[in-house]
């Protein structure tokens, strides 16, 4: 999740369901009584946290060198830089679903992500390499996901910011969390000339 824009208060006034930033689920899990999912929602939930596996690989396709490290006018992430925040991203998300799964409401701690841009030279990793981890990282997640009984999926921990997160809510935030990374990096995409992501890779519904 961004965890940068987790520490301010939004100003967005858009309905929660319509956001693109947000996964329906999510909004769901944060109503005053949410309903629990039923295993088939729990299931096509985890085939959508599993389908994305592929993303990162997809932000690179047929850019150049040059594309993947062109700054935006804006000042914005580049599209490599994305990439890496999507590796570093999921592996923390996958550690919080681990932590929540098995151990008694955990900390689930912080981090500022443009500190990791700035401070972990980004552009000195390998982009193909994060897309591989990304991608195995989102594979074997799922499959421990999918070894879960369906009351564990109501566990929480806390996280140090912005308070108690469920399991389910984190799936569905580390879904919603990619599918915006993938709007963003798709106008960049056509902004440098290169094809827009495909329409499986954005948020669905």
């Amino acid at each position: 999740m961004t965890d940068r824009t987790s520490t301010q208060k939004s100003t967005d006034e858009t309905p929660c369901g319509m956001r693109q930033d947000i996964h329906p689920i999510t909004c769901r899990m944060a109503s005053p009584t949410p309903a629990p999912l039923s295993p088939t929602e729990l299931s096509s939930l985890i085939t959508r946290y599993e389908s994305l596996a592929g993303l990162a690989h997809a932000f690179l396709a047929d850019l150049t060198p040059a594309q993947l490290l062109a700054r935006p006018a804006d000042g914005s992430w580049t599209i490599h830089e994305n990439v890496i925040h999507l590796w570093d991203s999921d592996v923390q998300g996958s550690d919080r679903m681990k932590r929540v799964a098995s151990m008694e409401t955990p900390l689930l701690m912080n981090y500022d992500e443009t500190s990791f841009v700035r401070a972990l030279s980004y552009h000195a990793q390998s982009a193909t390499l994060a897309a591989d981890g990304f991608a195995i990282n989102r594979q074997l997640t799922a499959q421990f996901l999918r070894g879960l009984a369906p009351e564990s999926f109501a566990r929480h921990g806390v996280h140090s910011l912005t308070g108690v997160k469920t399991l389910v809510m984190l799936v569905s935030g580390y879904i919603g969390h990619v599918e915006h990374h993938a709007a963003v990096v798709s106008r960049k995409r056509v902004a440098l000339g290169a094809k827009p992501l495909d329409q499986m890779w954005l948020k669905q519904g």
